[in-house]
């Protein structure tokens, strides 16, 4: 055999066992490589048929990086759409609480309208209770209109009687 032949013999499967020797998704198998290339008409055990293997593997190569490709932009849509739904479950959430704060402020606005109407009554009955005390007394002539006392006092004599005012 010629040297050139044997060099790129043992090239082609230098490049052979290390395609084989890396980490690889699917397992190529040498045979079904050489048995595909012996289908297409190269025959086996030759530095044809070792470069058409190589080729194969580079095709299975590429083929393995679509797919890896493939999987990776499926897995960041997959991130993407759990992203948007906790997104969606956190702006769902909040708008929950936003609607229980705003139904909790109505709540206590009409409490404060509710108490402070009350107490406008309780202030309108005691006016009212006042007035009424101040009429009473004006009529029985008690309380505050009740006749001062006086303390000066005048007697007349009109014969055997005498009358003190």
């Amino acid at each position: 055999m010629n040297i050139r032949k044997i060099r790129s013999m043992t090239l082609t499967l230098c490049g052979i066992v290390f395609m084989l020797s890396s980490n690889s998704s699917y397992a190529v198998d040498m045979a079904v490589l050489q048995e595909q290339c012996a289908d297409i008409g190269f025959k086996m055990r030759t530095p044809a048929n070792g470069t058409c293997v190589l080729r194969l593997m580079k095709g299975v190569k590429a083929e393995e990086k679509a797919v890896a490709a493939q999987q990776q932009a499926y897995a960041n849509q997959q991130a993407a759409q759990a992203v948007q739904a906790q997104q969606a479950a956190a702006l769902q959430q909040q708008q929950t609480q936003l609607y229980d704060l705003q139904r909790r402020s109505v709540a206590a606005q009409e409490q404060a309208a509710q108490a402070q109407a009350e107490g406008a009554a309780d202030e309108r009955r005691s006016r009212s209770l006042k007035l009424m005390n101040q009429g009473l007394d004006r009529m029985t002539g008690t309380g505050a209109y009740a006749p001062k006392p006086s303390t000066s006092f005048s007697c007349y004599r009109n014969g055997n009687y005498t009358t003190c005012n």
